[in-house]
């Protein structure tokens, strides 16, 4: 395999590293480390992305390549406890990946396992945790991955189809985006103007800007009850509300600006399916709340807005500004300044993954029962706080994540309370 990143891959690439994607998976059910290793060698036939590093031509352009390319490294550690995953994660997530810039003859893929296994399977659950970097895949590919594995563990016979629609094309935007994709630097250099003059004329910053690499990120989860998720989803059928527009509601009065990643598979050019792959986007969602109206006003409101600029593409709009004929150092000299003015505020991000009950992923397979996800990411501004929300065998799970050198469990943990509460409040089940 060998090919030009594609505008999505692209625009993440130039963020530079760390920028990776963390899942762990809890499982009850006895995995070798040698049945592990084989279902890894088995997911790198079906999903070709996971057999690739990446390489720059003369022209500085990033490309997949799969020559030279090693086996996915799995490394087992006798599991700790049940904070052990959550201490792995931690460590991945701000761990870069080896990359092709020096013409080695032999790399390792972009994604690394690590499987912490229980001494005692009988009554313990092991831990899988998968980290990848964000430009070959998104937290639904992880998803679609660890299910393909234990189909793979569960069923060895059974072949699985090779889906290489990743490994063939470059270019999955649609084709109203691809006219739009600028081929000079000029739009670029105009928006890179305007920012260096607003930084110069606003910020005025003299201390260092922070960069990825400084970060120490912390991962936290819950969940709710079957019978509260119940609530909340039949309140927002009875309104005609999504469930991403109740979760930012609930949070928004903590902030007007929330950031909203969005899932483009049934966005794009190609119909994509189950590909393992970098699928996603984001919008930047700006509504104060109004306390005079009631909440689900409110959640209409953000709805509405949401809508709006999902109709209008505007997730795909940082594609038609940054492109491949810019200088990959340009490219994060903006990410820099564009940076240090976000680091003047915090960004709340809000990422709804979706009812994995409602996508078909069975996580009770032949003798394995996952008992827990946990994904997390360190592709996002070192100040922001993330909160992704799914909804997996009938209940809401929540993760949190921050980078402790910038925020506090305690403003998490207060920030977190006032949304929980907020929500119990509207479907009338505080105590």
């Amino acid at each position: 395999m060998k090919r030009e990143l594609n505008e999505i891959e692209f625009l993440i690439w130039t963020m530079g590293q760390p920028c990776n994607v963390v899942l762990s998976c809890r499982i009850y059910g006895d995995i070798s480390p040698e049945q592990l290793r084989s279902a890894l060698l088995e997911a790198q036939q079906r999903h070709p992305l996971l057999k690739v590093n990446i390489t720059c031509d003369d022209s500085g352009i990033p490309w997949f390549t799969s020559d030279g390319v090693l086996a996915i490294p799995l490394v087992v550690i006798p599991r700790d406890g049940d904070q052990h995953a959550s201490r792995i994660a931690e460590m991945e997530l701000p761990k870069p990946f080896p990359i092709n810039d020096a013409g080695l003859s032999s790399l390792p893929p972009l994604i690394r396992v690590t499987l912490l296994r229980s001494s005692d399977l009988a009554d313990q659950p092991s831990d899988i945790i998968i980290c990848i970097h964000h430009v070959i895949g998104d937290a639904l590919s992880l998803f679609i991955l660890i299910r393909d594995l234990l189909q793979i563990i569960s069923n060895p016979e059974q072949p699985l189809e090779t889906l290489d629609i990743t490994a063939a094309n470059d270019n999955v935007l649609p084709a109203s985006v691809q006219k739009k994709v600028p081929v000079t630097e000029r739009r670029f250099k105009l928006l890179f103007n305007f920012l260096k003059f607003y930084h110069k004329l606003k910020v005025r910053s003299k201390k260092r800007i922070r960069v990825m690499a400084d970060c120490s990120f912390k991962v936290d989860s819950w969940q709710l009850p079957k019978e509260l998720t119940g609530d909340i989803l039949t309140r927002c059928k009875q309104r005609n509300i999504g469930l991403q527009a109740a979760i930012c509601s609930a949070f928004s009065p903590l902030t007007p600006n929330i950031t909203i990643p969005v899932g483009l598979r049934n966005r794009l050019a190609l119909p994509i399916g189950e590909e393992f792959g970098l699928f996603a986007s984001g919008l930047h969602i700006e509504m104060k709340y109004d306390p005079k109206r009631d909440f689900w006003d409110n959640a209409r409101r953000f709805q509405k807005r949401l809508y709006i600029a999902l109709e209008k593409g505007k997730m795909f709009s940082m594609y038609t500004i940054i492109n491949k004929f810019i200088p990959l150092q340009s490219i994060q000299h903006f990410w820099e300044i564009l940076l240090d003015i976000s680091s003047k505020k915090r960004e709340f991000v809000l990422s709804n993954l979706g009812s994995l009950d409602n996508l078909g992923i069975n996580f009770v397979t032949g003798n394995y029962r996952v008992a827990s996800l946990v994904v997390s990411s360190s592709a996002t501004l070192v100040d922001a706080v993330v909160i992704i929300f799914f909804t997996l065998n009938g209940k809401l799970h929540f993760q949190s994540m921050y980078n402790e050198r910038t925020t506090t469990a305690e403003e998490v943990t207060k920030m977190v309370d006032f949304g929980m509460n907020h929500l119990r409040e509207v479907v009338n089940l505080v105590d």
